[in-house]
């Protein structure tokens, strides 16, 4: 799923793309950030970590661990010399505690979290269900709705208002390259 929308790339694109970027020879950087988080049952489609793709993978994500900023990649092993100059340019470096949470999250596994994406299903429904006379973006994944807003109304207004009438923290959709919009998380 990706980010900002939560859409599905059907493994029929995901080759497509891998063609054109090897054929152009362009490294396909693909955001497994959502990987667990589908509904409908939509399957997640990943390239495989070889020639010409590169893998990003969060545990923030992932595993429910929101903030803690930790993840991994997956590239191909000839990439491993560029890949620690990178790292060693790098001054941040993910906590000890953070690094053993997301040992513990790995060790409990995809299931794990299929659990934990389960129960966002009901809330996900309610939303949509709520919010069906806007039309909202119905994703398959990641855990997010995108509102369209009528073009009357002024994005950062509604966020602000939203905030300080409602409680309720919106994202603008320019924030992504999606005027018009607002995502509402309901998961993290």
């Amino acid at each position: 799923p990706g980010n900002p929308s939560g859409a599905l790339i059907s493994s029929e694109t995901l080759t497509r793309l891998i063609e054109i970027c090897a054929s152009k020879k362009i490294w396909l950087v693909s955001d497994e950030t959502y990987e667990y988080f589908t509904y409908d049952r939509a399957k997640h489609v990943s390239p495989t970590a070889e020639d010409g793709v590169i893998n990003i993978y969060s545990m923030s994500k992932a595993y429910g661990m929101a903030g803690w900023r930790i993840g991994y990649l997956a590239y191909p092993p000839h990439l491993s010399a560029a890949m620690l100059k990178v790292q060693d340019t790098v001054l941040t470096m993910a906590t000890v505690l953070a690094q053993k949470v997301a040992i513990k999250a790995v060790e409990y596994g995809a299931d794990w979290v299929r659990d934990k994406v389960k129960s966002l299903i009901p809330i996900r429904q309610k939303i949509y269900e709520v919010l069906e006379p806007l039309n909202p973006f119905q994703s398959q994944g990641a855990f997010y709705v995108m509102i369209k807003i009528p073009s009357i109304l002024d994005e950062l207004r509604m966020v602000d208002m939203f905030a300080n009438d409602y409680g309720l923290l919106l994202t603008p959709g320019s924030a992504f390259g999606m005027d018009g919009y607002l995502r509402l998380a309901y998961g993290c």
